[in-house]
């Protein structure tokens, strides 16, 4: 059996999950805006606890919490809603209690912002867009009451990898422009094309702990050993257990759609924590441990 944390993404299979959403522009001509919005967050809070209540039972402990927990919080005609939802809602008490315990027994979060969260752009209103919904996920956390700190990581892609001179401009400059918050939790992930392998973005971004998906480096490295880039990337997180991704090529190993299951763990892969990103999602996890 696998030794240190297997992570399940977003949603469960086992106990189906639910979470709901809100589309952008039914969401405009809605007369009761307020309702609705409260309806879904408290829906998806209550999911949250559901889940993690569940994924207890199964002793796995890690869950990655959907970026899209509470929809167009960080969008500038609603985050009205969402700051006051964060002010006024009560069922943030019992949320709190639930998170505490599936910490407190051995548990680990973390969240990934989608592929449009960038801070590495050259246009000013993408990165600002970027920071907002990177601020947005930091909130969501401190609501929950989760760490500041590396072990509960906000994970992104660097992007904009075909221009990687204005890409690192870009980065270094709005990485001045984070909140604490955001910054003791930012962990950044290797690609698995163009420039962002964990080589470049331990040499441009020396202070960012770095999120080795195992196979993105098989699909876009330098010819290193998967060993070798382990433990660089180990390196980076200064003593916190790293949470690192892996996954399988649905039709082949190079394959960048996800496979149902895992075959097989890395081998060098015993003293760090894993997302499983596995389409069977919990039902993939609990066959690794068995």
């Amino acid at each position: 059996m696998f030794k240190n944390r297997l992570g399940v993404c977003c949603i469960t299979l086992g106990e189906k999950s639910n979470f709901k959403t809100l589309q952008l522009n039914r969401t405009k001509d809605l007369a009761n805006k307020q309702d609705k919005i409260f309806e879904v967050y408290r829906h998806n809070l209550a999911e949250l606890c559901k889940v993690l209540k569940y994924l207890t039972s199964k002793n796995i402990q890690h869950y990655r919490i959907s970026s899209s927990m509470f929809p167009l919080a960080d969008h500038p005609e609603f985050v009205e809603y969402w700051n006051l939802f964060c002010s006024k809602e009560v069922f943030w008490v019992y949320a709190k209690k639930v998170v505490k315990e599936y910490l407190d027994n051995g548990g680990r979060l973390s969240t990934h912002p989608d592929q449009f969260c960038i801070i590495s752009s050259f246009r000013h209103d993408v990165n600002i867009n970027g920071i907002r919904n990177l601020e947005y996920h930091a909130k969501m956390f401190d609501m929950l009451d989760i760490p500041q700190s590396h072990f509960c990581p906000i994970n992104i892609h660097v992007s904009n990898g075909n221009n990687p001179e204005i890409a690192i401009e870009q980065t270094n400059h709005n990485l001045t422009r984070l909140s604490d918050s955001v910054m003791k939790r930012l962990v950044f992930e290797t690609e698995d094309k163009s420039f962002w392998k964990y080589q470049n973005l331990h040499k441009h971004f020396p202070n960012v702990p770095i999120t080795l998906d195992y196979h993105h480096r098989l699909i876009n490295n330098d010819g290193e050993t998967e060993e070798t880039a382990h433990e660089v990337c180990v390196g980076t997180w200064n003593g916190t257990v790293p949470l690192f991704h892996h996954s399988e090529g649905k039709a082949h190993s190079l394959d960048r759609a996800h496979s149902d299951y895992i075959n097989q763990l890395p081998l060098c892969a015993q003293n760090v924590d894993i997302e499983i990103e596995a389409k069977q999602k919990d039902l993939a996890v609990l066959k690794l441990m068995c």
